[in-house]
C-alpha cells in the first residue's frame, strides 16, 4: 500500500492520492505532496518543525529520481523528533491519526 499526505514516505516511496509525489524533508522524515520547493518551509508543518524541504523525489528505489519545484500546496505530514508522538488530521476531516516514533 502506498503512504496517505500524513504518513512517512521514505521507506515505499509511492503516494495514495493521485498527484501527489513523496518529497523528501531531510533523512528523517518525506511525505505525499503536491509541490515542493527545496529549501522553502512549509507553513503546514508543525512549528517545532519548521525547517527547509531538500524535495527530492522518492520513488522507493535505491536511488532517487531528482527533484521538482513548485509552490508548496495541501497538508503534509511533519517529523516528529524520536521518542515524540504526533497526532495528525486533515482539518475538518473528522479523523486523527496516532503516530508514535
Amino acid at each position: 500500500a502506498c503512504s496517505t499526505s500524513v504518513e512517512d514516505c521514505r521507506d515505499i516511496g509511492c503516494c495514495e492520492d493521485t498527484g501527489y509525489t513523496c518529497f523528501e524533508k531531510n533523512q528523517y522524515w518525506a511525505s505525499c505532496r503536491q509541490s515542493c520547493e527545496p529549501g522553502e518551509v512549509n507553513p503546514n508543518d508543525d512549528p517545532d518543525y519548521r525547517t527547509p524541504w531538500t524535495c527530492t523525489v522518492l520513488d522507493g528505489s535505491t536511488g532517487t529520481t531528482g527533484t521538482t519545484t513548485g509552490t508548496t500546496t495541501g497538508t503534509t505530514g511533519v517529523n516528529p523528533a524520536p521518542g515524540r508522538v504526533l497526532v495528525t488530521g486533515h482539518a475538518g476531516s473528522g479523523k486523527a491519526r496516532l503516530f508514535e516514533f
